[in-house]
């Protein structure tokens, strides 16, 4: 997935780790292979460890559309 056609939204995310000096950034939807179900539910019981170990959790309350920035 070319970098110019990810959503505004994961972009700014983007923007926001690299400023605060992460190295890294997990967004479920491109980590996930949403249509593989094997694939998914060997994901999300990882979930917990990937949660529990992140310093810091970005989730789009207000806007709706991942298109749209923060």
């Amino acid at each position: 997935l070319p970098y110019d056609d990810l959503p505004k939204m994961i972009l700014d995310a983007f923007y926001v780790a690299r400023n605060l000096g992460m190295e890294y950034i997990w967004v479920d939807s491109l980590c996930i292979i949403q249509d593989n179900d094997n694939n998914l539910q060997k994901e999300l019981r990882k979930m917990l460890q990937i949660y529990w170990t992140h310093n810091l959790q970005s989730s789009p309350q207000v806007s709706r559309i991942a298109m749209l920035a923060f």
